[in-house]
């Protein structure tokens, strides 16, 4: 797994291929500076102090990280923080994360979630 962060507005990734979908969608917003971390996202995660504003989370499909993914993030996003997880089956989020929405592609589940709905004006 590999991460993706952005100065202006954090952002963590672990899929390659978000790093130019990224970089096209923050220059024509106006995000300056998009800084790329490629590594193990958990490793990662237990190592970074920065908070996140959004974080992109795409592992192996049949991986069954969540558990310490969502440990890993707990300390790292913030009331208005927002999650994106595609996995293979539909995923249980911890207490501490209201589900803003959930469906199904094809064989993708994909789910926003968030820290406080609330308080991201959802």
């Amino acid at each position: 797994m590999s991460l993706y962060f952005a100065v202006a507005m954090r952002i963590s990734c672990t899929s390659g291929e978000w790093l130019l979908t990224l970089t096209a969608t923050a220059a024509k917003i106006g995000i300056a500076g998009l800084e790329a971390h490629v590594a193990d996202a958990l490793r990662h995660l237990r190592t970074e102090r920065r908070a996140f504003d959004v974080v992109f989370l795409d592992p192996p499909f049949g991986d069954d990280p969540w558990q310490a993914l969502f440990a890993a993030l707990d300390p790292l996003i913030g009331e208005r923080s927002f999650i994106y997880a595609e996995a293979s089956r539909r995923i249980a989020p911890p207490a501490a994360l209201d589900v803003v929405r959930q469906a199904r592609a094809g064989g993708v589940h994909y789910h926003l979630l968030a820290r406080n709905a609330q308080a991201a004006n959802l």
